[in-house]
């Protein structure tokens, strides 16, 4: 699907499955984290958080090419840089590293610059 052939409406119906999966993979492996100390918990926590913001970004590509998302250490230029994601795959990670129901997923989309879309 093509941003540019795309309304906001039909990319957020798009993506919001993808956002309460993530959630739910999110929630599923939680359990993973209990009985581990602090550093394990922490460190455990943290590969599950990269394998979510992979899992979305490389899913995010796949529908939209001619998306980019966002990355502090490799900014985009060109097409790529007019419709952007920003991803957050773990939003409240001290209270998910504790076992707390207490953490979302965060998606926003930006158009030349301005959000255009968020989702938690």
């Amino acid at each position: 699907m093509a941003s540019s052939e795309a309304t906001i409406s039909q990319i957020y119906h798009v993506v919001l499955p993808l956002l309460l999966r993530a959630g739910q993979i999110l929630t599923a492996r939680q359990k993973e984290l209990v009985g581990l100390n602090a550093k394990a918990r922490h460190e455990k926590g943290q590969t599950i958080e990269e394998e979510i913001k992979s899992f979305l970004s490389n899913t995010l590509i796949q529908l939209f090419p001619k998306h980019s998302v966002y990355n502090p250490a490799k900014p985009v230029t060109g097409e790529a840089a007019i419709w952007q994601w920003i991803v957050t795959p773990l939003d409240g990670g001290r209270y998910y590293f504790r076992g707390l129901p207490l953490f979302t997923v965060s998606l926003a989309l930006k158009h030349e610059g301005e959000v255009v879309l968020g989702l938690i």
